[in-house]
């Protein structure tokens, strides 16, 4: 997902296989179907001055992959054969606690990038906004959020 030029890595790898060598990655589907994101993102972003992008979809970055056409035309280009893209979607198990994976994902560096301009008071508002969204989806198996990937297989 974050390769520069994502045709070139693919080819590199076909060539580094033994012929009908397999390749198998997850990589996300659709932000929007990724709620492990969306909740997050959508909970800071009325917080800040500038609203988080999620970069180009053909370009490096976790969303990358999210079109299998796209999966299938590197990979064919690439000189992959038999190549499918199977949908995987499983709830994420964030953390025990909502305070708790509220409190890592602010620490995380795309939260601290994102609120590096914030005023403290408006940071903590955040992190309370984001506290009480995380609380809605926990249970007592914890916090949970849907995630949607591709499991993409080709053979070399």
């Amino acid at each position: 997902m974050f390769f520069d030029d994502p045709g070139a890595a693919f080819a590199n790898i076909h060539r580094a296989l033994r012929p009908g060598g397999r390749l198998a990655f997850l990589c996300w589907q659709a932000l929007e179907l990724n709620e492990h994101m969306t909740i997050p993102f959508a909970t800071v972003a009325p917080f800040l001055s500038e609203p988080p992008r999620p970069g180009a979809p053909e370009g490096p970055g976790p969303f990358s992959l999210a079109d299998p056409e796209r999966i299938r035309t590197l990979l064919d280009d690439a000189g992959f054969t038999d190549v499918t893209a199977e949908p995987s979607t499983e709830t994420m198990r964030m953390g025990a606690d909502a305070d708790d994976v509220a409190a890592h994902l602010m620490t995380h560096p795309v939260a601290r990038t994102l609120l590096r301009d914030a005023t403290p008071g408006i940071a903590a508002k955040a992190a309370a906004a984001l506290r009480e969204a995380l609380h809605a989806h926990a249970g007592p198996d914890g916090v949970r959020l849907a995630s949607a990937a591709w499991l993409v297989t080709a053979t070399a």
